[in-house]
């Protein structure tokens, strides 16, 4: 998009950020699930029969993982991923001013929201990012894994992710592409999007 090569994309919430920044892209659709829901939540998990629940969830689990963060395991997802990193890197890390690469006896990035799941899952790590999205995901394709998963902190509603193109388009391009995406409603095709 930054170069011209592409004038319409469909981002997630932390490259949408970059590319309104860096790539002249403006936002002008949402994403919304099939019951209007227009957001999303991001989660701190634990495999359930780790010995740190009970306490994680009796003090917070932000709380929680902040003061025990030394003797702790923690993966993030992937760096550009709201909420698997930015959303919780913000709300538990930042505002309390944590260090993330000092804070941890342990800090890797597993690169997606179900090999967190799967490390949780499988005891790999004491504490990972994830949402909700993908955990109803992997309750459909693996719930043997998402059995194992207790979350122990949820975020505020992270907005939907938008569609968006290029700012210098013309005016009535812009139009044609938004009353598209705002008029269209062939159920055939959009149950593949739910």
């Amino acid at each position: 998009m930054r170069v011209g090569d592409i004038h319409l994309a469909w981002y997630g919430g932390k490259s949408y950020i970059e590319a309104a920044k860096r790539a002249n892209a403006e936002a002008f659709a949402q994403v919304v699930d099939t019951a209007g829901g227009k957001g999303y939540y991001s989660h701190l998990i634990t495999n359930k029969n780790n010995p740190i629940v009970a306490e994680a969830k009796a003090m917070g689990g932000d709380k929680y993982v902040i003061k025990n963060a030394g003797n702790l395991t923690f993966a993030f997802n992937d760096p550009n991923s709201t909420s698997g990193f930015l959303v919780p890197s913000y709300y538990v890390f930042a505002q309390n001013r944590v260090d993330l690469k000092k804070a941890f006896k342990r800090l890797v990035f597993s690169g997606s929201h179900e090999a967190t799941a799967l490390a949780i899952a499988n005891n790999q790590v004491d504490v990972a990012t994830n949402n909700n999205e993908a955990l109803d995901r992997l309750q459909k394709t693996n719930p043997q894994a998402i059995a194992n998963i207790k979350t122990i902190w949820n975020s505020t509603l992270i907005p939907s992710v938008p569609i968006a193109y290029r700012q210098d388009l013309p005016a009535d391009l812009k139009h044609k592409i938004r009353n598209f995406f705002y008029s269209f409603k062939d159920p055939e095709i959009l149950k593949h999007f739910s």
